[in-house]
Protein backbone atom coordinates (compact mmCIF):
# COMPACT_ATOMS: atom_id res chain seq x y z
CA UNK A 1 0.00 0.00 0.00
CA UNK A 2 1.36 3.21 -1.27
CA UNK A 3 1.91 5.95 1.11
CA UNK A 4 -0.96 8.20 -0.94
CA UNK A 5 -3.56 5.42 -0.59
CA UNK A 6 -2.54 5.10 3.45
CA UNK A 7 -3.58 8.87 3.83
CA UNK A 8 -7.00 7.86 1.51
CA UNK A 9 -7.65 4.93 3.80
CA UNK A 10 -6.95 7.01 6.84
CA UNK A 11 -9.01 10.06 5.67
CA UNK A 12 -12.01 7.65 4.79
CA UNK A 13 -11.95 6.57 8.96
CA UNK A 14 -11.25 10.37 9.76
CA UNK A 15 -8.13 10.35 10.55
CA UNK A 16 -5.34 12.58 9.36
CA UNK A 17 -2.62 10.91 10.55
CA UNK A 18 -1.78 7.63 12.64
CA UNK A 19 1.01 7.72 15.26
CA UNK A 20 3.18 4.84 15.47
CA UNK A 21 2.26 1.08 16.14
CA UNK A 22 0.75 1.74 19.48
CA UNK A 23 -2.08 -0.18 21.84
CA UNK A 24 -4.00 3.07 21.71
CA UNK A 25 -3.56 3.63 17.86
CA UNK A 26 -4.65 0.34 16.88
CA UNK A 27 -8.03 0.27 19.54
CA UNK A 28 -8.56 3.68 17.65
CA UNK A 29 -8.34 2.43 14.40
CA UNK A 30 -10.45 -0.51 14.86
CA UNK A 31 -13.44 1.79 16.32
CA UNK A 32 -13.27 4.01 13.55
CA UNK A 33 -13.30 1.18 11.23
CA UNK A 34 -16.40 -0.24 12.38
CA UNK A 35 -17.86 2.99 12.31
CA UNK A 36 -17.16 3.90 8.82
CA UNK A 37 -16.89 0.84 6.41
CA UNK A 38 -20.02 -1.29 6.19
CA UNK A 39 -19.95 -5.04 7.19
CA UNK A 40 -22.36 -5.95 4.11
CA UNK A 41 -22.84 -9.25 1.51
CA UNK A 42 -24.25 -6.84 -1.13
CA UNK A 43 -21.74 -8.57 -4.40
CA UNK A 44 -22.06 -11.68 -2.92
CA UNK A 45 -25.45 -11.82 -3.37
CA UNK A 46 -25.47 -10.55 -6.58
CA UNK A 47 -23.10 -13.49 -7.65
CA UNK A 48 -19.97 -11.15 -7.93
CA UNK A 49 -17.05 -12.89 -6.20
CA UNK A 50 -15.03 -10.80 -4.49
CA UNK A 51 -11.01 -10.49 -5.47
CA UNK A 52 -8.69 -10.11 -2.37
CA UNK A 53 -6.45 -8.39 -3.44
CA UNK A 54 -5.10 -5.00 -2.06
CA UNK A 55 -5.58 -3.14 -5.32
CA UNK A 56 -9.12 -4.58 -5.51
CA UNK A 57 -10.41 -4.24 -2.05
CA UNK A 58 -9.09 -0.37 -2.10
CA UNK A 59 -10.89 0.18 -4.89
CA UNK A 60 -14.06 -1.17 -3.59
CA UNK A 61 -14.04 0.22 -0.30
CA UNK A 62 -12.14 3.54 -0.62
CA UNK A 63 -13.54 5.01 -4.10
CA UNK A 64 -16.07 3.29 -3.89
CA UNK A 65 -17.12 3.42 -0.36
CA UNK A 66 -18.40 0.18 -0.12
CA UNK A 67 -17.96 -2.67 2.36
CA UNK A 68 -17.72 -5.98 2.32
CA UNK A 69 -17.24 -9.24 4.20
CA UNK A 70 -14.33 -10.51 6.72
CA UNK A 71 -11.90 -12.28 4.06
CA UNK A 72 -12.48 -8.34 2.29
CA UNK A 73 -12.09 -6.47 5.34
CA UNK A 74 -9.82 -7.80 7.12
CA UNK A 75 -7.74 -8.69 4.61
CA UNK A 76 -7.14 -4.47 4.03
CA UNK A 77 -6.93 -3.37 7.54
CA UNK A 78 -4.04 -5.82 8.10
CA UNK A 79 -2.90 -4.18 4.44
CA UNK A 80 -3.26 -0.94 6.38
CA UNK A 81 -1.92 -1.94 9.71
CA UNK A 82 1.13 -3.45 8.15
CA UNK A 83 1.87 -0.18 6.40
CA UNK A 84 1.92 2.00 9.50
CA UNK A 85 4.49 -0.54 11.12
CA UNK A 86 2.37 -3.10 12.45
CA UNK A 87 3.08 -6.75 12.97
CA UNK A 88 0.33 -8.76 11.25
CA UNK A 89 -0.29 -12.10 11.08
CA UNK A 90 -3.95 -13.39 9.41
CA UNK A 91 -5.44 -16.19 10.83
CA UNK A 92 -8.35 -18.33 10.18
CA UNK A 93 -11.49 -19.06 12.13
CA UNK A 94 -14.92 -21.00 12.71
CA UNK A 95 -17.88 -19.21 13.35
CA UNK A 96 -20.29 -20.60 16.12
CA UNK A 97 -23.28 -18.32 16.22
CA UNK A 98 -26.47 -20.20 16.69
CA UNK A 99 -24.96 -23.23 18.32
CA UNK A 100 -24.12 -25.56 15.03
CA UNK A 101 -24.78 -29.12 15.87
CA UNK A 102 -21.56 -30.06 13.47
CA UNK A 103 -17.92 -28.33 13.77
CA UNK A 104 -18.37 -25.24 10.92
CA UNK A 105 -15.60 -24.81 8.39
CA UNK A 106 -13.27 -21.75 8.90
CA UNK A 107 -15.06 -19.18 7.17
CA UNK A 108 -13.34 -16.13 9.24
CA UNK A 109 -10.31 -14.25 8.58
CA UNK A 110 -9.00 -12.22 11.71
CA UNK A 111 -6.10 -10.35 12.45
CA UNK A 112 -3.49 -10.78 14.93
CA UNK A 113 -1.25 -8.18 15.85
CA UNK A 114 2.00 -7.93 18.00
CA UNK A 115 2.49 -5.27 20.18
CA UNK A 116 5.46 -5.53 22.73
CA UNK A 117 5.74 -9.23 22.79
CA UNK A 118 1.80 -9.45 23.08
CA UNK A 119 -0.80 -10.53 20.78
CA UNK A 120 -4.14 -8.85 20.08
CA UNK A 121 -7.13 -9.93 17.93
CA UNK A 122 -7.92 -7.00 16.03
CA UNK A 123 -11.02 -7.68 14.12
CA UNK A 124 -13.11 -5.30 11.48
CA UNK A 125 -14.58 -7.89 9.63
CA UNK A 126 -17.22 -9.98 11.74
CA UNK A 127 -20.11 -7.77 12.37
CA UNK A 128 -23.35 -8.75 14.65
CA UNK A 129 -22.09 -8.66 18.44
CA UNK A 130 -18.43 -8.10 17.16
CA UNK A 131 -15.86 -6.66 20.19
CA UNK A 132 -15.14 -2.93 19.75
CA UNK A 133 -11.27 -3.10 20.94
CA UNK A 134 -8.73 -5.15 20.29
CA UNK A 135 -8.17 -8.36 22.53
CA UNK A 136 -5.00 -9.04 24.25
CA UNK A 137 -5.09 -13.64 23.75
CA UNK A 138 -2.49 -13.90 27.35
CA UNK A 139 -5.15 -11.95 29.06
CA UNK A 140 -8.36 -14.52 29.75
CA UNK A 141 -10.52 -11.30 31.84
CA UNK A 142 -13.54 -9.71 31.02
CA UNK A 143 -12.77 -6.61 28.65
CA UNK A 144 -15.58 -3.87 28.55
CA UNK A 145 -15.76 -3.29 24.99
CA UNK A 146 -18.38 0.50 25.53
CA UNK A 147 -21.34 -2.19 24.30
CA UNK A 148 -20.86 -4.89 27.28
CA UNK A 149 -18.41 -7.58 28.26
CA UNK A 150 -16.60 -10.12 25.73
CA UNK A 151 -13.65 -12.28 26.84
CA UNK A 152 -10.99 -14.68 25.16
CA UNK A 153 -11.04 -18.45 26.12
CA UNK A 154 -8.12 -20.46 25.25
CA UNK A 155 -8.77 -23.86 24.09
CA UNK A 156 -6.79 -27.11 22.61
CA UNK A 157 -4.24 -26.86 20.39
CA UNK A 158 -3.36 -23.05 20.22
CA UNK A 159 -7.06 -21.82 19.37
CA UNK A 160 -9.07 -19.22 21.51
CA UNK A 161 -12.98 -18.69 21.64
CA UNK A 162 -14.26 -15.42 21.65
CA UNK A 163 -17.51 -14.90 23.41
CA UNK A 164 -19.86 -12.24 24.52
CA UNK A 165 -21.85 -11.77 27.49
CA UNK A 166 -25.43 -11.37 26.87
CA UNK A 167 -28.94 -12.02 28.75
CA UNK A 168 -28.90 -15.60 27.79
CA UNK A 169 -25.18 -15.60 28.76
CA UNK A 170 -22.35 -16.08 27.89
CA UNK A 171 -22.61 -16.43 23.55
CA UNK A 172 -20.01 -18.04 21.46
CA UNK A 173 -18.87 -16.05 18.68
CA UNK A 174 -16.31 -17.73 16.90
CA UNK A 175 -13.16 -19.84 17.56
CA UNK A 176 -9.97 -18.85 16.04
CA UNK A 177 -6.41 -20.40 15.22
CA UNK A 178 -2.72 -19.26 15.99
CA UNK A 179 -1.38 -19.94 12.91
CA UNK A 180 -0.73 -18.35 10.35
CA UNK A 181 -3.25 -18.39 7.70
CA UNK A 182 -1.36 -19.09 3.96
CA UNK A 183 -2.98 -17.89 0.89
CA UNK A 184 -4.14 -21.24 -0.13
CA UNK A 185 -6.31 -21.61 3.30
CA UNK A 186 -7.80 -18.07 2.74
CA UNK A 187 -8.75 -18.63 -0.73
CA UNK A 188 -10.54 -21.59 0.16
CA UNK A 189 -12.75 -19.97 3.04
CA UNK A 190 -13.31 -17.44 0.59
CA UNK A 191 -14.83 -19.50 -1.78
CA UNK A 192 -16.30 -21.42 -0.11
CA UNK A 193 -18.28 -18.45 2.05
CA UNK A 194 -19.56 -16.85 -1.81
CA UNK A 195 -20.03 -19.95 -3.95
CA UNK A 196 -20.80 -23.25 -1.63
CA UNK A 197 -24.59 -23.20 -1.15
CA UNK A 198 -24.86 -23.66 2.76
CA UNK A 199 -23.64 -20.38 3.05
CA UNK A 200 -26.01 -17.93 4.18
CA UNK A 201 -23.76 -15.14 2.37
CA UNK A 202 -25.44 -16.36 -1.05
CA UNK A 203 -28.94 -16.53 -0.15
CA UNK A 204 -29.62 -12.89 2.07
CA UNK A 205 -28.72 -9.37 2.00
CA UNK A 206 -27.41 -7.84 4.81
CA UNK A 207 -25.36 -4.88 5.92
CA UNK A 208 -24.16 -3.50 9.75
CA UNK A 209 -22.34 -0.91 10.48
CA UNK A 210 -21.16 0.36 14.40
CA UNK A 211 -22.20 3.88 15.66
CA UNK A 212 -20.80 5.64 18.52
CA UNK A 213 -23.68 3.88 21.08
CA UNK A 214 -24.05 0.04 19.35
CA UNK A 215 -24.78 -0.86 16.13
CA UNK A 216 -27.43 -0.47 13.49
CA UNK A 217 -27.91 -3.41 10.80
CA UNK A 218 -30.20 -4.33 7.81
CA UNK A 219 -31.03 -8.35 7.50
CA UNK A 220 -32.97 -8.91 4.68
CA UNK A 221 -35.95 -6.34 4.98
CA UNK A 222 -35.60 -5.94 9.07
CA UNK A 223 -34.11 -3.12 10.46
CA UNK A 224 -32.41 -2.99 14.09
CA UNK A 225 -30.93 -0.45 15.64
CA UNK A 226 -29.45 -1.38 19.25
CA UNK A 227 -27.77 0.61 21.99
CA UNK A 228 -25.09 -2.00 23.20
CA UNK A 229 -25.96 -5.05 22.77
CA UNK A 230 -30.09 -4.38 22.99
CA UNK A 231 -31.77 -3.90 20.57
CA UNK A 232 -33.98 -0.41 20.93
CA UNK A 233 -35.65 0.10 17.69
CA UNK A 234 -36.84 -1.92 14.25
CA UNK A 235 -38.39 -1.68 11.66
CA UNK A 236 -39.66 -2.99 8.48
CA UNK A 237 -37.64 -1.90 4.87
CA UNK A 238 -39.84 -3.00 2.05
CA UNK A 239 -38.33 -4.14 -0.86
CA UNK A 240 -37.90 -1.49 -4.19
CA UNK A 241 -36.21 1.55 -4.48
CA UNK A 242 -37.21 2.41 -1.02
CA UNK A 243 -34.95 -0.20 -0.16
CA UNK A 244 -31.64 0.97 -2.22
CA UNK A 245 -32.93 4.48 -0.57
CA UNK A 246 -32.47 3.14 3.03
CA UNK A 247 -29.52 1.02 2.71
CA UNK A 248 -27.91 4.69 1.13
CA UNK A 249 -29.07 7.15 3.37
CA UNK A 250 -28.73 5.26 6.89
CA UNK A 251 -25.49 2.97 5.78
CA UNK A 252 -23.73 5.98 3.56
CA UNK A 253 -23.20 3.32 0.80
CA UNK A 254 -23.92 5.48 -2.71
CA UNK A 255 -24.42 2.01 -4.56
CA UNK A 256 -23.24 2.93 -7.92
CA UNK A 257 -23.99 -0.04 -9.36
CA UNK A 258 -25.39 -1.08 -12.94
CA UNK A 259 -29.02 -0.78 -13.02
CA UNK A 260 -29.46 -4.49 -13.52
CA UNK A 261 -27.98 -5.26 -10.27
CA UNK A 262 -29.17 -2.46 -8.68
CA UNK A 263 -33.47 -4.26 -9.64
CA UNK A 264 -31.87 -7.33 -8.30
CA UNK A 265 -30.61 -6.03 -5.19
CA UNK A 266 -33.87 -4.49 -4.36
CA UNK A 267 -35.76 -7.74 -3.94
CA UNK A 268 -35.52 -10.73 -2.19
CA UNK A 269 -34.57 -13.95 -3.58
CA UNK A 270 -37.59 -16.63 -3.57
CA UNK A 271 -37.45 -18.41 -0.63
CA UNK A 272 -35.30 -16.83 1.45
CA UNK A 273 -37.03 -15.60 4.23
CA UNK A 274 -36.43 -11.93 3.99
CA UNK A 275 -39.43 -10.55 4.46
Amino acid sequence: MTPTEVQAYLHLLDRTTAPGPTLETLAGLQERHMQRVAFENFSVYLGVAPVLSVEALFRKVVHERRGGYCFELNTLYGALLEALGFTVKPVLARVLLRDPVETPPRTHLVNLVELDGAWYVSDVGFGGLASRVPLRLDDAGEVDDGDGTVRLLPQDFDEYLVQRNTPDGWQDQYRFETRRAVPADIKLGNYYTHSHPDSHFLHHRFIGLFTDTGRMGLFGNRFTERRGIEVVAERTVPDGPEWIAFVRERFGLPLELPGEELARLMVAKAGSGNT
